[in-house]
């Protein structure tokens, strides 16, 4: 494609036009739908023997409205762990999200930040690295 000269591009822009981007392949194939497990977690002292804190409602609401505005996420599931410490992985909710992603019903993870996927470290780095 021939280079158009910066005078060109100018005159475009300021007549309002779009200028002319060429899409590679990658772009115009369709968009990849993933499908979400959205995980959310609170420790036991942040719950203070709530059932269902408002704290971990937030982060829910949080979560859902980051998928609604990326077109490219579709909620498959939510997964929670409330009054469950991030230290270890021996959680229900994690367990079940971990369990899906293997099956292929989760593709795509979707956290606050990854201090509520886990605290250990090591571990989390183990899952980042190895399994996803």
């Amino acid at each position: 494609m021939a280079r158009k000269s910066r005078k060109e591009r100018i005159a475009t822009l300021r007549a309002g036009l779009e200028p002319e981007i060429p899409q590679s392949a990658a772009e115009q194939e369709i968009q990849r739908q993933y499908n979400v497990g959205a995980y959310a977690r609170l420790s036991v002292l942040e719950t203070r023997d709530r059932k269902d804190s408002e704290a971990l409602q937030n982060q829910k609401a949080l979560l859902r409205e980051y998928i609604a505005a990326h077109p490219d996420l579709h909620l498959a599931g939510e997964y929670e762990d409330n009054g469950e410490t991030g230290t270890n992985f021996d959680r229900e909710g994690f367990q079940r999200l971990i369990e899906d992603v293997r099956c292929g019903r989760i593709d795509c993870i979707v956290v606050k930040d990854l201090s509520r996927f886990g605290r250990d470290h090591v571990e989390v780095e183990h899952y980042l690295q190895h399994i996803f």
